[in-house]
């Protein structure tokens, strides 16, 4: 009978997860400040205005205009403040009937 060898720790990334970059930073505190209502709402009624005040880079804001998470993820969010911060602001557009 085989035995599994012992787990070897390599101080390494899991393979199932990847980082957020730092360069993506504000976008990701951001996505994380979301929680508050009326940031959001800030961010619907001007979406520049805030892409600027955080310093988003023009790829970042164009992710966040669609308020789709993989589109998100892949401009640099992580995956669970993407999945947060993008469901409430779009149920709240969709609310308001914008």
């Amino acid at each position: 009978m085989s035995r599994t060898p012992p787990f070897e720790f390599k101080n390494e990334g899991y393979n199932f997860y990847r980082y957020p970059d730092p360069a993506n930073y504000a976008f990701n505190r951001l996505l994380r400040d979301f929680r508050d209502p009326a940031l959001r709402r800030r961010y619907l009624d001007d979406p520049q205005g805030l892409v600027a005040e955080y310093g988003l880079s023009d790829a970042e804001g164009a992710a966040l205009a669609t308020l789709d998470v993989d589109t998100c993820v892949e401009a640099g969010a992580h995956p669970l403040l993407a999945w947060t911060g993008c469901r409430m602001t779009a149920r709240d557009r969709d609310a308001a009937g914008s």
